[in-house]
């Protein structure tokens, strides 16, 4: 793999990729919860469950395989980016990036934020501030970060 800008497509999320959704979800939560002692797995996999909707999911691939998925969350005051898991070896690729600023500019067109929750210590922080996205609450070693349109 190249670390060079990927280029990946997008495809609706169905049944049997929730196991391969689930299983990252948990191999990018366990450490960067467990640095803080925070990471119950039988918790963690319990609540992810609940709130994943393949109806809200998007499978991210790249020359034919699953890279990641991401899950957006449309309400009349915004959208919310619940889960954006790419892959490790996907990662620093552009992707991340790519993504996310095609979901900001869905946002402006309809002219309502988009924000997410974030791991603190998460290196994609950095990604998420580069992008325009502030830091608007923390609680339980999460922040919450909002990018509203100009």
């Amino acid at each position: 793999m190249s670390d060079a800008l990927s280029s990946y497509s997008l495809r609706r999320a169905r049944a049997p990729d929730s196991a391969f959704a689930e299983r990252l979800y948990a191999a990018s939560m366990a450490p960067l919860l467990g640095a803080f002692d925070a990471w119950d797995e039988a918790e963690g996999l319990a609540k992810f469950r609940q709130h994943f909707h393949l109806k809200d999911t998007r499978i991210i691939m790249v020359e034919g395989a699953s890279a990641g998925f991401f899950q957006l969350v449309a309400a009349p005051d915004g959208f919310e980016l619940r889960q954006l898991h790419l892959l490790p070896e996907y990662r620093n690729r552009g992707i991340g990036s790519r993504i996310i600023r095609r979901l900001q500019r869905q946002a402006r067109r309809t002219r309502r934020p988009l924000w997410l929750m974030v791991v603190e210590g998460n290196p994609a922080i950095a990604l998420y501030a580069r992008l325009g996205f502030v830091a608007t609450d923390a609680a339980d070693h999460r922040l919450r970060m909002a990018w509203r349109p100009a």
